[in-house]
């Protein structure tokens, strides 16, 4: 299979019986053949670096850096670390370890009455149809619930994930079925 990248490189008259291939014979389901010229990347800097014409090849030692045109071939050319300008501490970082993490101090939060509401009325409403309420619509309907002025109804704080809305709807099933359970035994 041909990627993007590798398609690029073929020369203009090899894309041309490429494409000409591919479409041969009713082409192949599913597969559409285009040749578009490749774009251009604007401001895109060239970076010159005195004495270096291919950043491919490095060899970092305590003393320096050395670089190859090919890798171990010849002598290579040298720059010890005071040649570079700049800060020393390019390669710290001020954040500490682990700062992606999720917060371990971070505790679950409690639905706000406008919430639970919804999500009560739109678990009632599968009820009463029998088709359940799926949590990705419930929580794009719950962006884009207006009132009748045109105003959101929910905040931006106050939306939902689906994962949310999967486990409090799975929370409200589990109510429910253990409610009528005890009915049942009270009978």
């Amino acid at each position: 299979m041909l990627s993007n990248t590798s398609i690029r490189a073929i020369p203009s008259q090899r894309l041309l019986n490429l494409k000409k291939a591919i479409e041969s014979n009713g082409g192949i389901k599913g597969v559409r053949v285009t040749i578009e010229p490749v774009p251009k990347i604007a401001g895109r800097k060239k970076i010159k670096w005195d004495g270096i014409s291919s950043l491919s090849n490095f060899v970092i030692t305590s003393a320096g850096e050395r670089s190859f045109k090919a890798y171990g071939i010849g002598a290579g050319h040298f720059q010890s670390w005071t040649s570079f300008k700049g800060s020393t501490d390019v390669g710290r970082t001020s954040v500490s370890e682990g700062w992606a993490g999720r917060d371990p101090k971070r505790t679950g939060h409690r639905f706000s009455a406008k919430q639970r509401t919804f999500l009560e009325n739109k678990f009632n409403d599968g009820v009463k149809t029998g088709v359940k309420a799926n949590p990705d619509n419930v929580s794009k309907e719950m962006r884009q619930l207006k009132d009748q002025n045109g105003k959101r109804v929910c905040t931006v704080v106050e939306f939902l994930r689906a994962q949310q809305i999967s486990s409090y709807f799975s929370r409200m099933a589990s109510t429910r079925k253990g409610a009528t359970e005890s009915d049942d035994e009270a009978e």
